[in-house]
């Protein structure tokens, strides 16, 4: 076992394995390979894959295999989600990324990064400090959506008394 890997009560993995599209020779087999390869040295048993040919950048109502997993989750039909890499598993943003590790989490399935080893919930302390910093950064990003939701409120309140200011200098008849 690799040093600081925690080993689950038990041991099922998941993996699941992503590709935006076929049509351009695009294909998970690369990522499956070493995924397999790794549960194998570590003594996760491979139980299920759940491979996407679809956008990372939609939601779980367009990708059926991303559903699909969400659905086993909760039944405990695996304790470890393995994927390649975070953006093969969502490019939603910060607070839906959050939210889907979250989910996982809630149902004991433990979550890991095969490229980004800081990327594991399976040890408690790294997966609360790791929610937290997400859930911050969630926070920040939800912030900056507020600020600039207002700057472009703002905007339009300005475009629209000049516009009305124009409109009443030509009624009244002054340029």
């Amino acid at each position: 076992m690799a040093e600081g890997v925690a080993k689950l009560p038990s041991n099922r993995a998941a993996i699941y394995a992503r590709v935006s599209t076929e049509d351009k020779g695009q294909t998970p087999d690369n990522q499956l390979l070493q995924l397999r390869t790794w549960c194998e040295r570590m003594g996760y048993p491979v139980v299920r894959e759940y491979v996407e040919h679809e956008n990372g950048g939609k939601g779980v109502e367009y990708r059926k295999q991303l559903a699909a997993m969400f659905a086993a989750a909760p039944r405990r039909e695996f304790d470890l989600l393995l994927v390649w890499s975070l953006d093969r598993f969502s490019r939603e943003g910060m607070a839906t990324t959050v939210g889907y590790l979250q989910r996982l989490t809630s149902h004991g399935v433990a979550f890991r990064s095969f490229t980004e080893e800081h990327l594991s919930t399976e040890n408690e302390l790294v997966r609360n400090i790791l929610l937290a910093t997400l859930a911050s950064l969630a926070k920040l990003g939800r912030e900056k959506i507020s600020q600039r939701t207002k700057l472009a409120s703002k905007a339009r309140a300005q475009r629209a008394r000049s516009w009305a200011d124009r409109n009443l200098a030509m009624v009244i008849g002054i340029s």
